[in-house]
């Protein structure tokens, strides 16, 4: 008999270059996610850093208090930066999204693979056990074999006996 091949390893196969497709996918919208996650952070430190500046300006004495128009300036920048970490939250939420999509994407992928693994094994298995079967039964024909050539070879001399009595 020959070596057992699974008849869906296409399948199989396929099903595993989906799911490793699949981690790569997951893996591209982590670092995208990341990556956004940094931004939005970046932005919010260089927010606050603005406001403190403005407040230590506002409490400071004479010399170190901040001009209007610097004031003014200041304002229309961290109104901007506002709007820029609006904007990169809501791009955050939407990669968070095709994060969860991605992440189910490959949940489903590996559920797949791993269902047409077990049906591989089962069949392995049956394939085994059937082969052990036969491997069984020749050796129980083998030894019938052999016992009844035994058993002829003992009553052989007996006949020959036999015949030279008579």
């Amino acid at each position: 008999m020959s070596a057992f091949e699974f008849s869906l390893q296409a399948a199989l196969d396929l099903r595993k270059r989906e799911e490793d497709a699949a981690h790569r996918r997951l893996g591209e919208a982590l670092r995208r996610a990341e990556s956004a996650r940094r931004d939005l952070l970046e932005t919010q430190e260089r927010h606050d850093a603005i406001l403190a500046a403005l407040r230590a300006g506002r409490d400071g004495s004479d010399h170190q208090r901040l001009a209007c128009e610097q004031i003014d300036h200041a304002h229309r920048y961290l109104r901007n930066l506002r709007a820029t970490m609006r904007e990169q939250r809501l791009r955050l939420e939407q990669l968070e999204l095709q994060v969860t999509h991605r992440r189910s994407e490959l949940t489903e992928a590996a559920r797949e693979r791993r269902t047409l693994e077990r049906l591989s094994e089962r069949r392995e298995a049956e394939y085994r056990r059937e082969l052990a079967r036969r491997e069984s039964r020749e050796l129980d024909e083998a030894a019938a074999t052999r016992h009844a050539r035994d058993a002829s070879e003992e009553a052989l001399p007996s006949v020959i006996r036999v015949s030279r009595a008579a």
